[in-house]
């Protein structure tokens, strides 16, 4: 998705936030050479507001690429900060705000069988076969903007706050870092989380300790980390920019390839060996680590592959979803919920937070910015079910 979109969605919601406090395991972690600095979280919206007004301004002085997406995100604050409403309730307070409920992003552990998004309450995992939600993750701010999960660690962020996780929902970790977190990956074997911030940096964490596996990763986009992946076979880290798609080595960090396009998402094929990028233009495959163009495909916002490869589902225009055949291109279904827009959602449409393949390939699970869950069967693209975050079970 557009980084000022994901962005204004979080001002948003954190109107009402109480401000974090360092316990005795938490780290502060990274440096703040582009001087955006962190969003204040006050109590209270206005003051909420105010702040991430500030933060506008404060990004906005990173260049002249970076200005009008500072302008429009201190106008967001400054629109929180005059209707005084947040999503959810205020930290606190038992008096409800807004009934308004969004989701950020989504996470599938096939393991598991679960599917997790970040967004309003926290982290909720829900059933993948049935859409029942299990539990919701709270990591203490009542809000989360981005999740990774795998079986044994769940990673989740806010603003500068990054937890990682146990299964049950403990906190085994807590860094704070000094820029927003706006992309999670994990690795396949869970050992590292790559985060990509609004300061244009990727870092790299071990899970195990929480500490930094070497420096940010160069180049520094001059403009936000749009995705952050990890093949997996935990050989490369691909980060999707405004500059282009950047992919490195993890052994030593050094660049690999650089592909040119202003990049919104990409994905990597299950064989480690192709990455599909996602520009304004086109969806293009790249064959690594050279990153010569394999194929090119329709402009899409969100990517996902099947786990064997011969699948890619994308979502053209943050509605609806395309599943290709990866290899040729054809399309195999065309996804879209028609299911009627009930409050909370906002009015009128539908926009795509993050897909997934589920059920061994077999289905389509997307969370959709507004709170509701969409699940769709592949074979003759039915709807296996389609829930608001309040809906029961």
């Amino acid at each position: 998705m557009g980084s000022l979109s994901k962005v204004g969605c979080v001002a948003a919601a954190l109107a009402g936030c109480s401000s974090p406090t360092t316990g005795p395991g938490s780290q502060v972690v990274g440096t703040d050479p582009a001087g955006a600095g962190r969003a204040v979280q006050g109590a209270g919206s206005p003051t909420q507001g105010a702040a991430i007004a500030a933060q506008g301004a404060s990004v906005a002085v990173r260049g002249a690429g970076v200005a009008a997406q500072g302008a429009a995100i201190a106008a967001q604050g400054a629109a929180i900060a005059a209707q005084g409403g947040v999503q959810g309730e205020v930290q606190g307070s038992s008096d409800p705000v807004s009934a308004a409920v969004s989701y950020n992003s989504l996470s599938y552990s096939s393991k598991a069988d679960v599917l997790a998004v970040a967004g309003s309450g926290g982290v909720m995992l829900f059933d993948a076969t049935t859409g029942a939600k299990r539990k919701t993750v709270d990591p203490g701010r009542g809000y989360a903007s981005q999740v990774a999960q795998g079986t044994g660690v769940l990673a989740t962020s806010l603003l500068g706050d990054l937890w990682l996780l146990d299964p049950a929902g403990a906190e085994m970790h807590h860094l704070q870092l000094l820029n927003q977190v706006y992309t999670l990956a994990l690795s396949s074997d869970e050992s590292v989380v790559v985060s990509g911030g609004i300061d244009g940096a990727v870092h790299r964490f071990q899970t195990a300790d929480g500490l930094e596996v070497g420096p940010a990763l160069l180049p520094v986009s001059q403009d936000f980390v749009n995705q952050v992946q990890i093949s997996p076979d935990g050989l490369y880290v691909a980060a999707a920019t405004s500059e282009g798609a950047h992919v490195w080595s993890t052994a030593d960090g050094t660049l690999v390839a650089d592909i040119a396009g202003r990049a919104a998402t990409l994905a990597f094929a299950p064989d480690s060996h192709t990455l599909a990028v996602g520009t304004d233009a086109a969806v293009e495959l790249h064959a690594l680590p050279d990153g010569h163009t394999l194929a090119t495909y329709p402009s899409a916002v969100a990517l996902a592959y099947a786990t064997d490869g011969s699948k890619l589902a994308l979502s053209p225009d943050g509605m609806s979803v395309t599943v290709l055949d990866a290899t040729s291109g054809t399309t195999l279904a065309t996804l879209v919920d028609d299911s009627p827009l009930r409050q909370p959602e906002p009015p009128q449409t539908r926009e795509v937070a993050g897909l997934a393949f589920v059920g061994g390939d077999s289905r389509v699970a997307v969370a959709w910015r507004g709170g509701r869950l969409t699940e769709w069967q592949l074979s003759d693209a039915t709807l296996v079910f389609s829930r608001l975050d309040a809906d029961l079970p």
